[in-house]
């Protein structure tokens, strides 16, 4: 019942009671690594991807086995945005990476551009090696809102602006100016 494991200096039964904690926490730590919708990937001070979740892989649509061991450009970034990605990447080594994240794009396997919001944090290890994880998140939907309250503020300012002989302004509940047109403009300057 006491047998020593000479390595660690535990008894056999502390012995398996350690590796079989270890086994759970591992399995615990994969499972909510799975199970977050963002992408996490992690690179080490040199650039070399070491780490990528299965979130990030179904972003970008490259396999684990396929982005590990890699270093930039990597395999998700477009020809077109390299010089964008390169500064970011730059700005992370660095370790001077905002701390709202960088919008840039990726670019999935099948060739599709995928919009992401990417925030950076660094970590030590225990051998005074510093490694980067990135939270990446998709914002596709984001950008399309945002392009559509874009055309629908020109369109609105358009139209309001079309009216050439009608004054049109807004005002807040303390009676202060929120917009005006050019009509009401040029009629208030000779008020």
């Amino acid at each position: 019942a006491g047998d020593i494991d000479l390595e660690h200096g535990q008894t056999g039964k502390n012995s398996d009671k350690t590796a079989a904690s270890f086994q759970n926490e591992k399995s615990f730590r994969q499972a909510i690594e799975n199970s977050i919708p963002s992408g996490i990937a992690v690179i080490d001070e040199t650039g070399k991807q070491v780490f990528v979740n299965q979130s990030f892989c179904k972003m970008v649509g490259w396999d684990e086995e396929e982005l590990l061991g890699k270093g930039p450009p990597y395999a998700y970034w477009p020809q077109q945005d390299i010089q964008n990605l390169n500064n970011a990447f730059e700005q992370t080594l660095k370790n001077n990476a905002p701390r709202e994240g960088f919008d840039l794009v990726y670019q999935h396997k099948n060739g599709n551009q995928i919009p992401v919001n990417i925030i950076i944090s660094p970590f030590i290890q225990e051998n005074d090696q510093t490694f980067f994880l990135a939270n990446i998140i998709d914002i596709t939907e984001r950008k399309k809102t945002e392009e559509a309250l874009i055309k629908s503020k020109l369109l609105l300012m358009s139209s309001i602006e079309s009216q050439k002989e009608t004054n049109i302004f807004s005002t807040d509940q303390n009676y202060r100016y929120m917009y005006f047109n050019k009509a009401h403009w040029d009629s208030m300057k000779f008020a």
